[in-house]
């Protein structure tokens, strides 16, 4: 009976010992990304220690070039899609569904938790790209972050992607 005891003793230490190194090797949030502020509107996550620089690109509020991917970062309010014959009461679902079908590209639309997702793949200057648009609502408009990397690199950039989609805070 005491060797039962020892011998389930020792082997729940080892296996909180073996759980709390597997838990210290696996990276979180804090150590694998980081967060840009934008007027205190837009947070977006980007990975850690990636490059990139702010441009000035006209229809977008903030956009990044981060050299192998960009983001473009844009707020449509509802008054200015009322402005363009839309129906400014219109749900994130349904806006999703209407931007997709509004792309000239083959769009697959993913829901994602709070916000959706857009896919395409396209070509500009002879090189093929993959653009994820994640949308997200809010009472006065939508948030669109547009994500746009070489499509060869979508092993890479597609999970990183969408995880960074789950990261962003908008106001």
């Amino acid at each position: 009976m005491k060797k039962t005891c020892r011998f389930m003793l020792v082997l729940l230490l080892v296996l909180l010992t073996v759980s709390g190194c597997k838990k210290q090797t696996e990276p979180d949030d804090e150590e694998k990304y980081e967060w840009l502020n934008f007027e205190d509107r837009a947070v977006i996550a980007i990975e850690k220690g990636v490059e990139y620089k702010q441009l000035e690109r006209e229809g977008f509020l903030y956009s990044l070039d981060m050299g192998t991917m960009a983001i473009f970062i844009n707020f449509e309010t509802r008054e200015t899609l009322d402005a363009a014959g839309f129906d400014p009461e219109i749900h994130l679902k349904d806006y999703a569904e209407l931007l997709a079908s509004m792309n000239q590209f083959d769009t697959t639309i993913e829901e994602a938790g709070d916000h959706y997702n857009l896919h395409y793949d396209s070509t500009a200057d002879n090189l093929k790209l993959t653009t994820q648009v994640s949308l997200y609502e809010r009472e006065n408009g939508f948030w669109l972050v547009n994500y746009i990397y070489l499509s060869e690199q979508a092993s890479h950039y597609k999970p990183l992607v969408l995880e960074l989609a789950k990261l962003n805070e908008l106001k």
